[in-house]
């Protein structure tokens, strides 16, 4: 696994989950920070497009409720629900919110964009399997040379979600 220190010196992230931008947190597919609105805890910054503080707890901008939190190894405060301890001690999303998405196309080698609500492109982790959080809704574009592009919108309801797209 690959871990990352925060800007506090005290958190500890992992790679597969979250990453840092100039010292913010974000989520893992980011490529820039996504909103001047930042939650603030503890002295570390979190990316405002993908977080924010609910019950004094770092949450997903999703969530609508905290129903219970954990302290990391630096003290700050996160949802149980939305998060977890790694075995090292890092954060990452909770495994229950993880989930795959699996695009299949006609042709078969048409080019497939995935992105989040923060248009966020989401990296692809195997052919036409997309990692997603559940909760979320993203959008997809599917074209090829001589065929009319498709595109739609998708919220992952379920750990595996599969789509079939016919140019």
């Amino acid at each position: 696994m690959s871990y990352r220190k925060t800007k506090c010196g005290g958190l500890i992230i992992n790679n597969s989950s979250l990453k840092m931008i100039d010292g913010i947190v974000t989520d893992y597919n980011a490529n820039s920070i996504t909103s001047n609105v930042m939650a603030r805890c503890g002295g570390q910054i979190f990316d405002g497009g993908y977080f924010k503080t609910m019950n004094g707890a770092i949450t997903l901008n999703e969530s609508t409720e905290v129903t219970k939190t954990f302290p990391s190894n630096c003290s700050l405060l996160f949802d149980a629900d939305k998060f977890s301890l790694d075995d090292d001690g890092a954060i990452e999303y909770n495994p229950d919110i993880v989930g795959l998405l699996t695009i299949t196309t006609t042709p078969i080698d048409a080019i497939i964009l995935v992105t989040d609500g923060n248009d966020m492109v989401v990296a692809e982790s195997h052919e036409g399997i997309y990692p997603v959080i559940i909760g979320k809704t993203y959008d997809y574009s599917v074209s090829a040379d001589g065929y009319s592009p498709q595109a739609g919108t998708i919220k992952i309801d379920n750990a595996i979600e599969e789509i079939d797209v016919t140019l």
